[in-house]
């Protein structure tokens, strides 16, 4: 009796396996040019790349930190042989700091992958739909590592920068006071996160030092009237941020106070820019001698795309903030065997029948464990 002959063709698990064959055993050379708007991730770049704290199990991080009072509570001058009684000092404070995962995805298609089986081929779809996913995940990673959680009940967004790091209030400017006053970090929607950064309250006495460093230019129009007043602000900042370890204490490493950077927008970078400018008259023909190359006591300025408009600014004003960042303290919490982790090619299902989808994951958080050192901020315009 005469059939119809059916050709098995490709089942979903030989296009698994080829999809897995091909990324494991062809892997992408190719070079792509990548047209985005966003240009620049100066966090992801510098913090992703360097040390970070990694955890291996449960939903919260959780550190212990010493927290000075400023005095000599526990050492005294003494006399010979003279009585001493017990001191002790509640110097001890626990923060703690919740995980956020991030995933992306991308799909390969029956039809893409039935017609392009040979590996170069097959690579060539597979990869950019790779990339796309991966620039759309560095994108989140980097808009949260600046920014700060929408409300106290936010369970998706990381703290970032913006968190940790208040900036001056109408009162502090009116009193035209800097130094570390940067009390209770500020959600998105304007109100202040009730306990404390990371689970400390600033605003309790004794944990006074869980500030950060905040301050305004001595002038309104910082671009137009930039000047030695400005410079002589920034260097007060300096001169606060940076710790000298005690000969002494060798448990502490100084290496840990060596990675400094000031993220700038690009008006008040250019501003510096020619304040280098003018303050050198041996440019020969480079007009731009300087752009990209000014340091403060050694520490870089780096251009941060988010910083541009509507990080901090209260009305339609720019705030030009200066935001300096030891990085040291400010870094990426992970959740180990969630770093990156790629999922996948998984089996299509009933509502899909032809798609396979990869999942890449990452469970992780911004990490502040010295919020006094790890940042400060420079502004024009006080916090709302």
């Amino acid at each position: 009796m005469a059939g119809v002959n059916l050709d098995r063709d490709l089942e979903t698990q030989d296009e698994i396996d080829l999809l897995k064959l091909t990324r494991n055993h062809f892997p992408g050379g190719d070079t792509f040019e990548v047209v985005s708007a966003h240009s620049r991730f100066p966090i992801v770049n510098r913090v992703f790349q360097k040390e970070r704290a990694v955890m291996t199990s449960g939903t919260m991080y959780e550190d212990t930190v010493f927290i000075d009072d400023d005095g000599t509570t526990q050492a005294e001058r003494v006399r010979p042989m003279q009585v001493i009684t017990g001191a002790v000092y509640d110097s001890v404070a626990r923060y703690h700091i919740p995980l956020r995962k991030v995933m992306t995805r991308w799909v390969m298609d029956h039809d893409s992958i039935s017609r392009n089986r040979a590996p170069s081929r097959l690579k060539s779809i597979d990869v950019p739909r790779k990339l796309k996913a991966q620039l759309d995940q560095v994108k989140i990673l980097e808009v949260d590592g600046f920014g700060t959680p929408a409300t106290a009940t936010d369970d998706l967004r990381a703290r970032g920068l913006k968190y940790w790091t208040t900036a001056i209030t109408q009162a502090q400017a009116t009193a035209d006071t800097w130094g570390h006053q940067g009390s209770r970090p500020i959600f998105q929607d304007g109100n202040p996160d009730t306990t404390g950064a990371g689970g400390i309250d600033p605003e309790d006495a004794r944990y006074a030092l869980w500030k950060n460093w905040n301050g305004r230019y001595p002038h309104d129009d910082i671009i137009a009237d930039f000047d030695d007043d400005d410079v002589d602000r920034i260097l007060e900042l300096l001169l606060d941020m940076e710790y000298e370890v005690p000969m002494h204490v060798d448990d502490w490493k100084p290496g840990r106070f060596a990675d400094k950077v000031f993220y700038i927008n690009r008006y008040l970078l250019r501003t510096m820019d020619r304040q280098a400018r003018l303050n050198n008259d041996s440019l020969l023909a480079d007009l731009g001698k300087y752009a990209g190359s000014v340091v403060v006591k050694g520490v870089p300025l780096v251009y941060a795309p988010k910083l541009d408009s509507g990080w901090l600014d209260t009305d339609s004003a720019n705030s030009y903030p200066l935001l300096y960042v030891n990085h040291n303290y400010f870094k990426p919490l992970m959740m180990e065997g969630d770093v990156f982790r790629q999922q996948g090619p998984m089996p299509p299902d009933q509502t899909q029948p032809d798609v396979f989808m990869t999942f890449i994951w990452l469970t992780y958080n911004y990490l502040c464990t010295n919020r006094r050192l790890a940042v400060a901020l420079l502004s024009r315009e006080p916090q709302a």
